[in-house]
């Protein structure tokens, strides 16, 4: 009998070999600048068994995507799609990293949409006529995947529905159509995206209230609903389909308001058309127009917007001139007086764009700050407090916004991040938050 430590001496075991790596998950999305994800790499034999290895080399086939550490962690740095790869001992696995950034969000009356990089449009908030895509009615207080197709370059949310432009030049609509404001040639609702008749080839599109603008090379064309000559076509005639905005202006933007549209050209002019009770197409009358009416002064525009009854446009040297209804302050200039011609918004501030809503109005500075004013019942002016301001108020939270959108009685922003924020209004889900609170500071979208 042999004793304690008598006989054959212990032998190593076997060593098995490498042959393959896992790595889980084997895809993940990440949606803003900064955000992460945790990859993990197992090592197997031929037989499936996990094998013990000192470690794993992590790289990623593209840094400017994403960057990932030695223990796995991917953090997203731009756009794109990332092979991140686990090796040891000369075996490689590999997972997929897809960075899915928010590029532009567009705030309508109880409803908000966005684009992404990769140009997936999603929605939220309110959705009685389809106007979120998603092939239902149901709200969404979290952001929904609008249904195919699936490459939009840009949305535009307006009352009851929304449109976009796809990356081939086409543009569908979808929600409430009972004006011809979805341009498929009908009034049927819609509740997932249908093509815009006519082939036009769209550049961009501005959904408003029961009609929609689209920019088709240096031609506008409009369509839905005309009581007022919102349409610009000489008529007040409604239509269910494109229809050219008169006389050959040259527009290079153009942007439907609630009652009336507007279009800058290419030398920085103003032409405005529509309802005019207010002074809100600038021409100083309240006279409406059903043609394209020039809007008055010697200012040079660089970009318009058009809100619910004012306007808004900056000016090649940053200055920002609004005009039209002010009962709230919504002008910017410090009263609650209506304005016929283009008013210099007060502050002496630098912008590179202006975005006018239903009775509030935000701007974005050369600095990056962003500022609002005007009526804020609700919040939408993210200043903190529900208090009404005639002149610039800066926005609370300290946030840099690359593109900003404002609605009936909220608005929103991407910031420079790529994370998209809304404020204000929230009684139907449009804040994307996942609450119906209203908020008076910028709060974040729960991301998809």
């Amino acid at each position: 009998m042999l004793g304690c430590g008598e006989g054959k001496g212990l032998t190593e075991p076997p060593r098995r070999t490498v042959v393959r790596v896992e790595i889980v998950p084997v895809v993940d999305t990440l949606r803003a600048l900064g955000d992460w994800s945790r990859f993990w790499a197992v090592a197997r034999d031929a037989s499936g068994r996990s094998v013990a290895v000192p470690g794993f080399e992590w790289s990623s086939s593209d840094e400017s995507v994403a960057t990932v550490d030695t223990a796995g962690f991917a953090i997203a740095v731009g756009a794109g799609v990332a092979t991140i790869t686990a090796e040891t001992g000369g075996v490689r696995g590999q997972a997929t990293l897809i960075v899915e950034l928010f590029a532009a969000v567009s705030a309508g009356v109880f409803h908000t949409c966005g684009v992404t990089t990769a140009g997936s449009a999603w929605c939220w908030g309110y959705n009685s006529s389809g106007q979120l895509g998603d092939g239902t009615t149901s709200g969404r207080g979290v952001p929904v995947r609008v249904a195919a197709p699936p490459t939009f370059l840009s949305t535009s949310a307006g009352e009851g529905h929304t449109c976009g432009v796809m990356a081939d030049g086409s543009a569908s609509c979808w929600g409430q159509n009972s004006q011809g404001q979805l341009g498929d040639g009908t009034t049927e609702e819609r509740h997932a995206p249908v093509l815009v008749s006519g082939k036009l080839g769209f550049t961009s599109i501005s959904a408003s209230s029961a009609f929609t603008c689209g920019l088709a090379g240096t031609r506008a064309y409009c369509w839905g609903r005309n009581h007022y000559g919102q349409l610009g076509d000489g008529t007040t005639s409604q239509r269910a389909f494109p229809a050219p905005v008169s006389g050959e202006h040259g527009f290079v933007s153009v942007s439907a308001g609630g009652w009336h549209a507007c279009g800058v050209t290419g030398d920085g002019q103003v032409y405005c058309w529509g309802a005019n009770w207010h002074g809100q197409l600038g021409d100083s009358t309240t006279a409406q127009s059903s043609r394209p009416t020039l809007v008055s002064g010697e200012h040079a525009f660089v970009s318009l917007s058009a809100g619910l009854q004012h306007t808004c446009g900056v000016g090649a040297d940053g200055s920002a001139y609004c005009w039209g209804l002010n009962a709230s302050g919504q002008l910017g200039d410090g009263t609650t007086e209506d304005r016929l011609t283009p008013t210099l918004v007060a502050g002496g501030l630098s912008f590179i764009s202006s975005h006018a809503g239903r009775d509030h109005t935000c701007g974005v500075t050369s600095g990056g700050d962003t500022y609002c004013w005007g009526a804020n019942a609700c919040g939408g002016l993210g200043d903190g407090t529900t208090d009404e301001r005639h002149n610039p108020t800066l926005v609370s939270a300290g946030l840099s916004f690359s593109s900003l959108s404002v609605g009936s009685w909220h608005s929103c922003g991407v910031a420079t991040d790529a994370r998209p924020y809304c404020w204000g209004y929230n009684f139907y889900g449009q804040l994307g938050d996942g609450t119906i609170d209203d908020r008076y500071f910028p709060v974040p979208v729960a991301l998809p």
